[in-house]
């Protein structure tokens, strides 16, 4: 078991295949990073939102596909919410659908790229009271572009 891992950088590695779910069960992790990794595949693990303790999710630059989980944004029934988050950088995948409201529970959120997807562009209102920047992500809410 990885108990006190809190730290996991495998960017650039030249990773095949998909993130296992099981990374979910690193629960001290506070930074993950598994971005530049082209032949990285596969969605996003539905149950990254038990890495409540996480504070840097990087996943660009990869062929990851998909949803966004909902589990970004909040954790699934009664766990809690990731109010830890600071940076998320999903840019320049294949990810499709819309950007989840839960995003906007994470009120520490620092960063948030999502650029260079295939994602619905309204940013859901939830988001837009966070103090950050989505202007590289050339989003829209309403009548506004971001």
């Amino acid at each position: 078991k990885l108990t006190s891992l809190t730290y996991l950088d495998l960017s650039g590695n030249s990773l095949v295949g998909i993130i296992p779910s099981e990374i979910v069960n690193i629960w001290p992790l506070r930074y993950l990073n598994v971005a530049r990794n082209p032949q990285l595949t596969g969605s996003i693990p539905i149950d990254i939102g038990k890495l409540t303790r996480l504070q840097h999710l990087y996943i660009s630059n990869n062929q990851m596909n998909g949803n966004l989980p909902e589990s970004i944004g909040t954790i699934p029934t009664g766990i809690g919410l990731l109010t830890n988050l600071k940076h998320i950088q999903l840019s320049r995948n294949l990810l499709t659908g819309v950007i989840p409201f839960q995003l906007g529970f994470c009120t520490n959120l620092d960063i948030l790229d999502v650029s260079q997807n295939y994602l619905v562009h309204n940013v859901p209102i939830e988001i837009l009271s966070l103090q950050i920047s989505l202007r590289t992500n050339q989003l829209e809410s309403g009548h506004e572009s971001l």
